[in-house]
């Protein structure tokens, strides 16, 4: 089997994925820009520990595939909003809440899966494979 870092550079690698930071937020969310071959998607990040001032596309690829495991767990916008700790009454969140289920599903279809490979319970208390995912260097 192999190590989730591994897991995740191939799919970065094979699918041609790039992550780029843009310079809008709404709230506390840092937009990135998600890319597959020709298609781009913004999805925005809860940078919490600053995880994008570290240039590391494996890293950015986790934070955007737990972003998309948030949208779809939760119930609706106010779930989401409960459990980012997000301003409900911001009527941008709303309109980019309403387009992440297409978004979603052409990054699904994309990619093969929503999966970011490090268990949540890992990247929370930064130890097991998050460690050797801060780590990872990419070899071009």
């Amino acid at each position: 089997m192999s190590r989730p870092v591994d897991q995740i550079s191939d799919i970065i690698k094979s699918k041609s994925i790039t992550i780029s930071l843009s310079n809008k937020s709404i709230e506390n969310l840092q937009m990135v820009t998600f890319s597959v071959n020709a298609s781009q998607w913004n999805i925005l990040i809860d940078d919490e520990y600053e995880y994008l001032e570290i240039n590391n596309q494996a890293l950015w690829y986790c934070l955007v595939m737990f972003e998309l495991e948030n949208y779809a767990e939760s119930e609706d916008f106010l779930s989401w909003c409960r459990e980012g700790m997000i301003n409900a009454s911001n009527s941008k969140l709303l309109d980019y809440y309403r387009s992440l289920g297409v978004t979603y599903q052409e990054i699904k279809q994309s990619i093969g899966s929503i999966d970011p490979f490090i268990s949540g319970l890992d990247f929370e208390l930064r130890s097991g494979d998050f460690q050797e995912l801060l780590r990872y260097k990419s070899v071009d």
